[in-house]
């Protein structure tokens, strides 16, 4: 008899869609809401900017939505690139102060 074993825990999966798919919708549905938190400039190209950013991190929540019900090398994918991304996304927020001067 075969276990059904996921490796990766699916609540961390659940959890993740679930942020991703409320930020996604606030970036692209009340961006004038959110980019106040995010002391994002109030100009067209910032706003559109932020928009696609916001669309991206939706179809990115929906695919980790999804993923929870895979197990192996799809399921080793979508980490591998979730953790990559994590990481640029910490070096480039660890940056931001100094940047800013």
């Amino acid at each position: 008899m075969i276990a059904d074993h996921h490796p990766v825990s699916l609540q961390g999966f659940t959890n993740l869609a679930v942020l991703a798919v409320i930020q996604g919708i606030g970036f692209v549905m009340v961006l004038d809401e959110v980019a106040p938190a995010y002391g994002l400039a109030n100009s067209a190209s910032t706003l559109l900017t932020a928009q696609l950013f916001g669309g991206a991190l939706l179809a990115w929540g929906v695919i980790v939505w999804f993923i929870r019900d895979f197990s192996g090398e799809a399921v080793r994918g979508v980490l591998i690139g979730t953790i990559i991304g994590d990481v640029v996304s910490l070096i480039i927020a660890a940056m931001a102060p100094w940047q800013a001067r």
